[in-house]
């Protein structure tokens, strides 16, 4: 199955999930029983909280099931399905699937749509990576052989195909920080960008492949948080930008950067 389709799927039990979970509270103010019990707590393992739990595990169930059947187009609340993939590729789930699956709760569904995420990145990361090795052993052919591409070192510094014929690029790296003060250090060809806030830092650079590193924090405040972007101001580059860093310190990382 694509992982498109999957994360399609994941959203929207995450959505249904989210819309149970706002019904659910509604009904428990309705009915204060169903609330979990003030101080002095009710022991987790007697009948009466049981009985509380469960109902509430039916009640996130049911309404799963319920705005599942809204979301979908099929008549029928018992044997109506739910289309999660696409016209050319139909994938259909039965609304009360879709509900029992909602009913564990958004939190567990948003970390799954964080994974897959994850996983969308790293392969966008290899489709990336890919197009560079690609575009340079075009290079290195025009430019020296192969000779000169196996002088590239992905993980190290600048390695022009040709250094002697590299044209000069401009590189504009631009960081914006949100949430409050922090510092930002981009170290790349031997030379290092210093950011103490919003910015942009320009650096010439021969065409060829490079490995930046980027560390620093971010504001500590919850709201804090820092984007890296990279553009070409001169010719064009290829990279993993925009990099967002959340709130902290920003550990060492690095990544490849393609300059032509």
């Amino acid at each position: 199955m694509d992982i498109s389709i999957i994360s399609k799927l994941v959203s929207i039990i995450l959505a249904i999930s989210l819309a149970s979970e706002r019904l659910v509270t509604f009904i428990k103010t309705l009915v204060p029983p169903l609330n979990t019990p003030e101080p002095p707590p009710v022991p987790p393992f007697s009948t009466q909280e049981k009985t509380r739990r469960f109902i509430v595990m039916i009640l996130a169930f049911l309404t799963g099931w319920l705005a599942a059947k809204l979301m979908g187009t099929e008549e029928g609340f018992f044997s109506g399905r739910l289309n999660v993939g696409t016209e050319a590729l139909p994938i259909w789930i039965p609304y009360f699937i879709i509900g029992l699956m909602a009913s564990g709760g958004s939190a567990f569904w948003a970390k799954i749509l964080e994974y897959i995420k994850a996983v969308n990145d790293i392969k966008g990361q290899f489709a990336t990576q890919e197009r560079m090795n690609t575009q340079m052993k075009m290079t290195a052919m025009a430019g020296g052989g192969g000779a000169a591409f196996k002088a590239v070192n992905l993980t190290g510094g600048a390695a022009p195909a040709n250094p002697a014929a590299a044209e000069i690029r401009t590189v504009k790296f631009e960081a914006a920080f949100s949430g409050g003060v922090g510092t930002l250090s981009v170290k790349i060809n031997g030379q290092t960008l210093n950011f103490a806030g919003s910015g942009q830092l320009n650096i010439d650079l021969p065409t060829g492949v490079y490995a930046y590193t980027v560390s620093g924090g971010a504001s500590p405040t919850n709201q804090g948080a820092v984007v890296l972007t990279i553009t070409a101001v001169t010719g064009s580059v290829i990279s993993h930008s925009p990099h967002q860093y959340p709130h902290g310190p920003i550990l060492s990382n690095t990544h490849p950067l393609l300059v032509s």
